[in-house]
């Protein structure tokens, strides 16, 4: 067997295990790369929150002589129950939303992501529009990254206050709130005590949380320094324009009432003598 097409082979597992796909794929994907055959896709259905997903997984053949030929592109996804509603997620190096974040995003959840890039760490919120669809018909995916202003912590860190031992959240509460998955909290709310969860809503630049019941008991803003920075010079801007009319208007001189009336008066006269 040509060693590029098994190195191909075992790169392309590693990124389906990450992103949360099963191991009965691997067969139809070592035959179909064994064949070589040009792009081709792969089916899977899952079962995540009690709903089953249809996933279709796109491959391309890019270079047919390079290390890897073939490249996991993007996977479809689609509520079993309604085919409609679906999405197409975008991979890049094997990784990008997994599985089962993508079935929480069809779940109306938001997903967050960290990059890094010159040993920068940037943090991308995604989340679905449900009112919109491209051309494909899956529905939009709208994302919000660190220059839109919303920060996690900061939210976190206010929550903190109104929980009951103030100890602050876990770092698994952190990353299952990022991945949509609902960590369990408990907040103080009008002096007594109530059980729910954390929902991130990056859109509103906020963590929420909602009881069993779908009650929204708390909606803490997040705004990250340059936002809050931002939002302190737009608060300060119509004071700083009110000062500067009030110093133009104290230079410019002003005729008194009684004057301005004669001046009217005289402008009439010479229009009548006309």
């Amino acid at each position: 067997m040509d060693q590029n097409l098994e190195k191909n082979e075992n790169y392309l597992k590693t990124g389906m295990f990450y992103l949360g796909f099963t191991d009965s794929l691997y067969g139809a994907l070592e035959n179909t790369i064994r064949a070589k055959e040009a792009d081709f896709s792969l089916n899977e259905t899952r079962t995540f929150n009690n709903k089953e997903f249809d996933y279709n997984l796109n491959f391309k053949l890019k270079d047919p002589n390079g290390r890897y030929p073939y490249t996991l592109e993007s996977y479809n996804v689609a509520f079993k129950e309604d085919p409609t509603h679906k999405i197409e997620v975008p991979l890049s190096n094997n990784k990008g939303i997994t599985a089962k974040e993508s079935a929480n995003l069809l779940m109306g959840l938001a997903v967050g992501k960290t990059t890094k890039k010159a040993n920068v760490e940037t943090m991308t919120w995604t989340e679905l529009d449900f009112d919109k669809k491209d051309q494909n018909g899956n529905l939009v995916m709208n994302t919000y990254g660190e220059n839109y202003g919303f920060d996690m912590d900061v939210a976190l860190k206010e929550l903190e206050k109104i929980t009951p031992d103030q100890q602050g959240f876990s770092q698994n509460d952190i990353t299952n709130l990022k991945k949509g998955n609902l960590p369990d909290i408990v907040v103080t709310v009008k002096g007594k005590e109530h059980a729910g969860f954390l929902v991130a809503n990056p859109k509103e630049r906020a963590i929420e949380v909602f009881n069993d019941s779908g009650e929204l008991l708390v909606k803490q803003t997040g705004l990250s320094e340059q936002r809050q920075e931002r939002v302190e010079q737009q608060a300060r801007q119509p004071l700083k324009q009110a000062f500067v009319m009030n110093k133009l208007l104290e230079k410019t001189p002003r005729k008194p009432i009684a004057h301005l009336v004669s001046e009217e008066g005289e402008r009439q006269k010479k229009s009548r003598k006309r």
